[in-house]
């Protein structure tokens, strides 16, 4: 295999400028996505616990339920794990 040399690449004053002027909207354009990432995750867990309790289950059984549903052959050890990834 050939060595090959990194090239550098000079960056002109404008590009760094318009690098530098694009931090503050990736920062908040991150800060929302996390506030509704958050925001998303908690009305998943209202809305599981509001089932488990109109279904008169507990919200872990729910999950265990919900686990079964989306596997076709589930053991009892996959149900001891079901925070574990099967994708």
């Amino acid at each position: 295999m050939a060595k090959t040399k990194s090239a550098r690449v000079a960056v002109s004053r404008p590009a760094c400028a318009v690098i530098a002027a694009d931090r503050p909207r990736k920062a908040t354009l991150a800060r929302t996505l996390h506030s509704i990432m958050r925001d998303t995750s908690s009305q998943g867990a209202l809305y599981s616990q509001t089932v488990a309790h109109h279904l008169k289950i507990n919200s872990a059984d729910l999950k265990c339920l919900d686990y079964v549903l989306d596997h076709a052959a589930v053991s009892r050890d996959d149900l001891h794990r079901p925070s574990r990834s099967q994708d």
